[in-house]
C-alpha cells in the first residue's frame, strides 16, 4: 500500500488511471500499429520499477535490521567466553571450586569440613557460588583454633569443620596422601627430605606440593587474573609446621597424620550408610565400592542386582573389614605387580584363593574370606566363580581415584563392542 501511494505521489496518478492507461495501450497492440512512443511514455516504466526497488530497499533496511544479528552475536559472547573459562578447568579443579565455600584475597579455598564433603559425596548439599571473604579476624580465630601435629585425631577435619583453610595446592596433596600406597608414600617421602634426616621442614613440604600440582593450572581456580597469591596460614601447615612454620615433622609423625586421614575419610563413608550400626550391608558396601566410577547407571544397577540376587544370607560388614579391605585398595599398584610377576597369562581372571594369597603379599594381612565372597559375587558377572582382570581393577582404580581415573583401554573388536554397548546405554538413560 505505501508503495501504491509513493508512486502515485510521485507521478499525480491514482491507480485506478494508471490501470486504465496500461489497460488501453494492452488493447492497441492487438488493433493496429503502435504510434511513435513518447519520451514520457517510454521513460514511466523504468522510472517506476526504479523507484519500487528504492522503496523496498528504504522499507527493508528500516523495518528489519541486519546489525541485531550483530549485536545478538556481541552480547552472547561474554556468555560463550564465561563458559569457556570453565570447561577449560580439569575435573578436580571443577570439583574444588564446586564443593569450596570461601575465598582468601580473590582465590577461592576449602575449610576442611567442604574437604570432607567433597570426598564423600557425589555433589555439594548447598549449591556454593557465592564464596564467603575470610577476614583478618577469622585468619586469627583459625591460627588459633588448629592444634598442633602431635595432638592430631582421627577426627581432626570434622573438630576444625568450618575453622580452616585449604588451597587448592594442598587438596591436590591431600588426594594422593588418600590414593597413593605405603611404598608410594615413603617413595614421596623420600623425596622430600632433600638433605636424607628423615624429618620434613616447611619448604620441603613446598617443594613436594609443587611437584604434585606441577601439571595443574593452579591459577585457573581462582578465575580471575593475576598471580596466585601465596596464602600462609592454611590449616595444614598450621598443623605439620606451627604459627611460624618453624616446626620440623618427623617421619612417623608425618605417616600418622596420613593414617589419621585415611581412617577419618573411610569412617565417615562408612557411618554415613551404618545409621549408628556397627555394620553396613552388602548391598551398601557395594554402593560405597561403585560410587565416584565411570559406570553408567544402567551397568549400576546390573551390578548391584547381581550381589543381590546372589548373596542369599546377608549378615553385614563391619567397619574393621572395611577398612582392612580399603587398606587392599590403596595397594592394588603392587597388587597389579604381583599378579603379574607370577605364572598366570596376560588377562587370565583370578580364582578366590589366588585373590586372596596376592592380597596377603601386599598388606601382610588377609581379608575375611567373607568380604572376598562378597566382592566376588558383586564382580564375578558370567558367575565361573573367577574375577575379570581388567574390570575389576579398572572399576577399584577409579574408585580409589574418587572418580577421577581412567578406564583401562579395550583394544580391537572387543573394544569396538564395548564402546558400541557403552553408546546404546547412554542413549537409552537419556530417553
Amino acid at each position: 500500500m505505501a508503495f501504491r501511494k509513493l508512486t502515485c505521489q510521485m507521478f499525480g496518478s491514482t491507480p485506478r488511471r494508471l490501470s486504465s492507461g496500461l489497460l488501453r495501450q494492452h488493447k492497441s497492440t492487438f488493433s493496429s500499429p503502435p504510434p511513435p512512443q513518447q519520451p514520457s511514455q517510454f521513460w514511466r516504466p523504468l522510472i517506476i520499477g526504479l523507484s519500487g526497488s528504492v522503496v523496498g530497499a528504504v522499507l527493508y533496511t528500516r523495518f528489519l535490521p541486519t546489525h541485531s544479528v550483530v549485536s545478538a552475536h556481541e552480547e552472547k559472547k561474554p556468555k560463550d567466553e564465561r563458559k569457556n573459562e570453565f570447561s577449560d578447568l580439569s575435573r578436580r579443579q571443577k570439583r574444588f571450586h564446586d564443593f569450596s565455600s570461601c575465598e582468601v584475597h580473590g582465590q577461592v579455598v576449602m575449610t576442611p569440613y567442604d574437604f570432607i564433603e567433597s570426598l564423600v559425596d557425589n555433589k555439594p548439599k548447598l549449591t556454593r557460588r557465592a564464596k564467603i571473604h575470610v577476614t583478618a579476624s577469622d585468619v586469627k580465630r583459625i591460627v588459633d583454633a588448629t592444634p598442633p601435629i602431635e595432638d592430631g585425631s582421627p577426627t581432626f577435619f570434622r573438630d576444625m569443620h568450618q575453622n580452616g583453610i585449604i588451597t587448592y595446592s594442598e587438596y591436590l596433596f591431600l588426594i594422593t596422601v588418600l590414593t597413593k600406597s605405603d611404598v608410594g608414600l615413603r617413595t614421596a617421602l623420600k623425596m622430600m627430605d632433600i638433605n636424607g634426616d628423615k624429618k620434613i621442614t616447611i619448604e620441603e613440604f613446598r617443594l613436594i606440593e609443587d611437584m604434585i600440582n606441577e601439571k595443574a593450572a593452579c591459577d585457573t581456580c581462582c578465575f580471575h587474573e593475576g598471580e596466585v597469591v601465596d596464602i600462609p596460614h592454611t590449616t595444614l601447615c598450621l598443623h605439620l609446621f606451627g604459627k611460624d612454620g618453624s616446626r620440623i615433622v618427623t617421619y612417623d609423625e608425618f605417616f600418622t597424620f596420613m593414617d589419621n586421614m585415611q581412617m577419618e575419610v573411610l569412617e565417615l563413608e562408612f557411618h554415613e550408610y551404618a545409621k549408628g550400626r556397627e555394620f553396613i550391608s552388602e548391598l551398601d558396601f557395594a554402593k560405597i565400592l561403585l560410587r565416584s566410577t565411570i559406570l553408567t547407571k544402567f551397568e549400576h544397577e546390573e551390578y548391584i542386582d547381581r550381589l543381590r540376587s546372589r548373596v542369599l544370607t546377608p549378615r553385614g560388614i563391619s567397619l574393621d573389614e572395611f577398612k582392612a579391605f580399603n587398606v587392599f585398595l590403596n595397594n592394588i599398584d603392587d597388587f597389579i605387580v604381583a599378579v603379574n610377576m607370577t605364572k598366570m597369562s596376560p588377562g587370565e581372571d583370578l580364582d578366590k584363593k589366588f585373590f586372596k594369597r596376592a592380597v596377603a603379599v601386599v598388606t601382610g594381612e588377609e581379608i575375611e574370606p567373607y568380604v572376598v565372597d562378597v566382592v566376588f559375587s558383586l564382580f564375578d558377572i558370567d558367575g565361573d566363580g573367577k574375577l575379570s582382570n581388567k574390570e575389576f581393577i579398572g572399576v577399584m582404580k577409579d574408585r580409589l581415584k574418587r572418580g577421577f581415573g581412567k578406564f583401562p583401554s579395550i583394544k580391537g573388536f572387543k573394544g569396538f563392542k564395548h564402546c558400541l554397548k557403552k553408546e546404546i546405554i547412554k542413549a537409552n538413560e537419556n530417553k
